[in-house]
């Protein structure tokens, strides 16, 4: 009878040990993954790019990729805009428009005032090598064989007033009689704008900076 009691007692006992190991070991489980937890999350938030690393107590600060990109996107722009242009790109393309009296290609006071400009800017800017293209036009009064005959000496009288004055690497003109209007000819005040010489010049390092030619170009003293 002693020996069962003493048998029932050590196995109680057993029983109460095994509950307290379990109960411990929960214990460091637990602990264990709110450790983890605590680490780091990941954040989704709407796609692959834009995927936040978010600390939480506990964690690494850690910087975000977003933030990385808009300082990189930031630095790429003040390197954008602390490069030096090249002083000749001041000048391509540049153009102006001279106008004339109706069934008329002498140059009037004001498209000479126009034509010293250019000479002017070609000059102070030291522009030695220099491409001028003159592009004649007139309004739509008249026959169209007579147009093109104009337009071509309009276009002449401009380049032989530039060459007197100027010594440029490249002379081109062209003529279109009434094609290619810039205003409609229904009117006086759309007729005068038509009548008129589109010069352009550029540094002959960049022939295809003359952007208006409407067809090929021919060259003509």
């Amino acid at each position: 009878m002693e020996n069962r009691m003493n048998a029932f007692k050590l196995s109680k006992l057993a029983g109460s040990l095994a509950l307290i190991t379990l109960a411990a070991t929960g214990c460091s489980t637990t602990s264990t993954n709110i450790a983890d937890d605590e680490a780091q999350v990941s954040v989704e938030t709407g796609s692959d790019q834009n995927t936040e690393s978010v600390s939480v107590p506990g964690a690494v600060s850690v910087q975000t990729e977003s933030e990385a990109a808009v300082a990189e996107s930031a630095m790429q722009r003040a390197a954008a805009e602390d490069t030096t242009r090249d002083p000749e790109t001041v000048l391509e393309a540049s153009r102006k428009i001279v106008y004339f009296n109706f069934d008329s290609a002498e140059l009037t006071t004001e498209a000479e005032v126009e034509l010293d400009d250019i000479v002017e800017e070609i000059s102070a800017n030291d522009m030695q090598s220099t491409r001028i293209y003159a592009a004649g036009y007139t309004d739509s009064m008249g026959p169209e064989v007579y147009n093109q005959s104009l337009s071509e000496e309009r276009a002449l009288s401009v380049i032989g007033y530039l060459k007197r004055q100027l010594d440029a690497s490249e002379w081109k003109v062209d003529y279109f009689g009434e094609e290619f209007p810039s205003a409609s000819n229904d009117s006086e005040q759309g007729r005068e704008k038509n009548r008129r010489v589109v010069i352009e010049y550029v540094s002959s390092n960049n022939p295809d900076e003359l952007v208006s030619m409407n067809r090929e170009v021919s060259s003509k003293e």
